[in-house]
């Protein structure tokens, strides 16, 4: 997949004094949110209900339209961001705006606003937005400090689990494990793969949609930011992974100040203009899956063919097998959009595939471009 676009230095000098001393804060210091009271909500069957009802204010729904890169139009996608300042900036995974096309974040009681997106850190797998039109007295959450956390730790999950929207759902758990370091993919198959290291691992149940949410201690700070889920054991679910609220703060004011390591750009995407197994309308969150739609002809086999694009132009049919371009072989998904996508709108490409009938052919394909 395409990285999204983004000038980080258009809004880095409008942010102000309140989100970079937010962001310097700690457990020890922490702003006045009007979210979560920090008494230390200790023990108790209403543990999990009080946590949440005090942290719920300031988790917000993101919905995006995410560019298809082999076809035409977007599909939809659903994760959870967190309010950081009461003007309406939101702490959320990269990998939860990668690729959108449009982004509107809902903050309960407050109404649904697009975003801009101020930066990301796709290495991190961090993204800071501002939404835009909301008022400016928002709730926010409470960052706790995350090197204080111990194995043992409980924690309560937080997020717009399988993208169902409304209310966000919570789930406790505990601390398993601190400095992780996992290899993620997207679970649609797609060319988003990352490594990420000193991850929080942890019982509670991270699903898809959950991406960007807060890990919560028993004090309503904010530990960490939900991120990715092992692949799920026949007897239920596996374990989460969260990147420590301290870590992701100090990229956060990176990515403020203008300094993210590696940021998106808005432009113009190439598609071909079919539809393959795995790439469908779906959720985002990356899961530790193999990469997924290898045919026993070692290709991608097409499900359905755009009207009026390249690749129906040149005769390619449902049911066809692409397996190389520009004679290099495209065994899965991901080998297959980023040969796509490592080309500009109008270039031309070779796509070599079989047909139903079992022959093999080679056609000379331009692409196309969508606006981004």
């Amino acid at each position: 997949m395409l990285v999204l676009v983004v000038v980080v230095a258009l809004l880095a000098g409008m942010l102000g004094a309140g989100l970079d001393a937010l962001l310097r804060s700690n457990s020890s210091s922490p702003p006045n949110t009007g979210v979560a009271s920090g008494t230390g909500l200790t023990g108790g069957k209403g543990a999990v209900a009080a946590v949440a009802a005090a942290v719920d204010p300031a988790v917000v729904d993101i919905r995006t339209d995410v560019a298809n890169q082999l076809a035409v139009g977007a599909e939809r996608a659903a994760g959870t961001g967190m309010l950081v300042t009461p003007t309406g900036e939101v702490l959320t995974n990269n990998h939860v705006v990668a690729e959108a096309t449009r982004i509107l974040v809902t903050v309960f009681g407050h109404g649904t606003y697009p975003v801009k997106v101020v930066g990301v850190d796709a290495t991190q797998d961090i993204a800071l937005l501002q939404l835009v039109g909301a008022p400016r007295n928002l709730p926010y959450v409470r960052l706790g400090n995350s090197a204080a956390v111990q194995i043992g730790t409980t924690v309560v999950a937080i997020g717009n689990a399988l993208g169902l929207g409304g209310k966000p759902a919570a789930i406790s758990g505990t601390i398993t494990a601190v400095g992780r370091t996992i290899n993620a993919e997207d679970s649609l198959g797609t060319t988003l793969n990352e490594t990420l290291h000193n991850l929080l691992r942890t019982d509670a149940r991270i699903v898809p949609g959950d991406s960007g949410g807060p890990l919560v201690n028993l004090k309503g700070q904010v530990i960490g930011m939900d991120t990715a889920a092992q692949q799920p054991e026949a007897s239920g679910y596996g374990e989460g992974f969260a990147i420590p609220i301290n870590h992701a703060r100090s990229i956060a004011r990176l990515i403020a100040q203008g300094r993210s390591s590696s940021q998106i750009h808005l432009g113009e995407s190439a598609f071909l203009g079919v539809l393959i197994g795995g790439v469908y309308p779906g959720l985002i969150n990356p899961f530790d899956l193999p990469t997924s739609t290898t045919t026993p002809l070692s290709g991608v086999q097409i499900s359905a063919v755009d009207a009026s694009t390249p690749a129906q132009r040149a005769g390619l049919q449902a049911g066809d097998t692409i397996t190389a371009i520009d004679g290099t072989a495209t065994p899965n998904n991901r080998v297959l959009l980023g040969a796509i996508q490592a080309h500009k709108p109008g270039a031309p490409v070779t796509v070599t595939y079989v047909s139903t009938s079992g022959t093999t052919h080679t056609v000379r394909v331009d692409l196309a471009g969508i606006a981004r």
